[in-house]
């Protein structure tokens, strides 16, 4: 019975989202039926030069791997410097290893102080295959709380493409934005 009440809080939660869930159009290549979720955008989330497109995730407990896979539209001048990152990871690389090295706000300590945070960061390009980009992996220096990103992206006429996967394993993440990557770019070509 206990193990019942624990649960209880997110149940809770899960039946509020769910009540207000209004189904989205799907990453291109990612299925559109559970336990894959989308949700819907709209304008309000356009930020700047950045507008999200699609949005789908796959959690715990129906996803062995779970993870949250996205795509962007951006255009004018962030595109171009998101560009750049993308075909220079390593300059992003340096950036999350000098900020490893100041400290941050941690949620434990004494209010209005700042303590250290030991985190690992390892950055990868990725030049080879349906766009460039890069892999992300970041933890903390004791192992705990490991997170892997993949990004990838594309331009075309006016704007850059950007997928944004994100989850626990390393090899689910990637293939799943190189999925992803493959299907914008065949919809897109295809005028879908």
């Amino acid at each position: 019975m206990l193990h019942l009440l624990k649960r209880l809080p997110v149940a809770i939660a899960f039946l509020a989202l769910t009540s207000c869930y209004q189904a989205g159009r799907p990453v291109a290549g990612v299925a559109d039926a559970p336990p894959w979720f989308s949700l819907n955008f709209d304008e309000m989330l356009h930020e700047g030069d950045a507008a999200p497109e699609a949005l789908s995730f796959c959690a715990v407990p129906q996803c062995p791997k779970p993870l949250v896979i996205g795509t962007l539209l951006v255009t004018g001048e962030s595109a171009d410097q998101l560009e750049a990152m993308l075909r220079h990871p390593e300059r992003l690389a340096a950036e999350l290893k000098r900020r490893a090295r100041e400290p941050t706000l941690k949620r434990a300590a004494k209010p209005g102080t700042k303590q250290h945070i030991a985190t690992a960061t390892t950055v990868t390009p990725l030049q080879d295959g349906p766009a460039p980009g890069f892999t992300l992996t970041m933890a903390r220096k004791e192992g705990k709380g490991r997170i892997n990103a993949t990004v990838l992206g594309w331009r075309d006429d006016e704007a850059l493409h950007v997928v944004i996967a994100i989850g626990d394993d390393a090899e689910a993440v990637t293939e799943s934005a190189t999925r992803a990557a493959v299907s914008n770019k065949k919809s897109r070509q295809s005028g879908g």
